[in-house]
């Protein structure tokens, strides 16, 4: 049963669950096909994401590091 409004295409109408599963399958096995042939570039876009994140995760804590001293700097000329 469809939510009305929904036009299913004569293809979705006679999917079978069998069917479904094999296109899973394809699909997953071609995906995975892919990541196999792409994975040195996914890794080093990964490391150049986290390198990214870490310099910002630094950098924010370099900054707190300072108004902490600044902080402690004016408590004791108090």
């Amino acid at each position: 049963m469809t939510p009305t409004g929904v036009v299913m295409t004569d293809f979705e109408k006679n999917i079978t669950v069998s069917q479904l599963e094999t296109y899973r399958q394809d699909f997953m096995r071609c995906y995975l096909s892919w990541v196999r042939r792409h994975e040195e570039d996914i890794m080093m876009s990964l490391k150049e994401e986290m390198l990214r994140e870490l310099t910002i995760i630094d950098n924010k804590l370099l900054t707190l590091e300072m108004n902490i001293e600044k902080e402690l700097f004016a408590m004791k000329k108090r």
